[in-house]
Order: C-alpha cells, then sequence, then structure tokens
C-alpha cells in the first residue's frame, strides 16, 4: 500500500484526468476482485485499479505509477494459476479488459495482430469465419496478454511456439 494517503490521493487525481475518472476505481469491491487470480497464493489488495483503453492511457499509467515510484500490477481475465496479477505491495491494478481489440487479420500471412485484452475465445469467434481458428485452450477464456507475460516468453520450450512468430526458441 502506498504510504502517504496524500500521495494516493495525488496519483488517482492524475490517473483520473489521463484516463477518465470513471476509468479509474477504488471501490473495496473492484479491489477485491484485482487482489487474486485463480492460483493458491495468498490475496494482495491494490490501492486503485485502472481500465486503460489505449496504448497511450497505459503509457500515461506507467509513467505516474514510475513518477510516484508505486507498483504496477497487469491484470488480463484473472485465470492466472501462477500469481502474478497478484499485487503483494499494494499499488496499481492494471485491468486490460478495455484492450479488447483485434487490430490486423491477415489470414493469407496467418497473422493477427491483437491488444492485449483479448481473450482466446473473442479471437477464436473472429477467425472461424475466415475459415481459421486458433487452437491454443489453456481450460480458460484467458486474455492473450496474460500468456504472452515476458516469463513465459523467455522459456525455451513456449505452450504457443508453433502458433506465434515472437516465441524465442
Amino acid at each position: 500500500m502506498l504510504a502517504a494517503t496524500d500521495s494516493l490521493d495525488r496519483l488517482k487525481e492524475e490517473l483520473g484526468v489521463a484516463l477518465g475518472a470513471n476509468h479509474v476505481i477504488d471501490s473495496e469491491a473492484v479491489r477485491a476482485q484485482h487482489s487474486m487470480g485463480e492460483s493458491f497464493h495468498k490475496a494482495g489488495l491494490p490501492d486503485v485499479v485502472v481500465h486503460p483503453g489505449s496504448t497511450q492511457d497505459v503509457v500515461a499509467v506507467v509513467q505516474l505509477c514510475r513518477a510516484y515510484r508505486v507498483p504496477l500490477v497487469p491484470f488480463g481475465a484473472g485465470t492466472s494459476l501462477e500469481g502474478h496479477v497478484v499485487p503483494l505491495q499494494g499499488g496499481v491494478s492494471l485491468d486490460t479488459s478495455r484492450l479488447n481489440r483485434i487490430v490486423r487479420l491477415s489470414v493469407e500471412d496467418l497473422d493477427v495482430q491483437v491488444e492485449s485484452g483479448v481473450t482466446r475465445k473473442q479471437l477464436d469467434a473472429r477467425l472461424r469465419p475466415e475459415g481459421v481458428f486458433f487452437p491454443v485452450d489453456p481450460g480458460a477464456d484467458a486474455t492473450i496478454g496474460g500468456w504472452w507475460r515476458p516469463g513465459r516468453l523467455a522459456r525455451p520450450r513456449c505452450a504457443m511456439a508453433p502458433y506465434a512468430r515472437t516465441c524465442s526458441r
């Protein structure tokens, strides 16, 4: 948790200016929803939850968290089994659910560009009318951004490697 209430209030105010006040939430219920995933790890309550709607919004949040020296924890669908969505030291939970656009689809190249909040079911529903599909199913309607966090991409045997051009081998 942020040490000084006045610092937290200033941060929330600046986040509200950057994103719009309705996309900065500090209610107990919403914070509790963003305090854990599906893992056994102990919950950690964020100080505030933000819902950016664009890359520019994400940049603004990152810059403000950096300026205030506040932890920033991305949050996708909340289906994490690893505990990486738990804000152990409070701070800002960045909910990617509004970042859910399929930006570009090229069936010819078998290539799609999506924002981090796109879910696997949403992606598959867009692909199927084109005669292709997204074969990876983790057993939850996880967000693509949740799967692609740096720790997973760095592994030599990335489960999505056959489907991802950016996956390291």
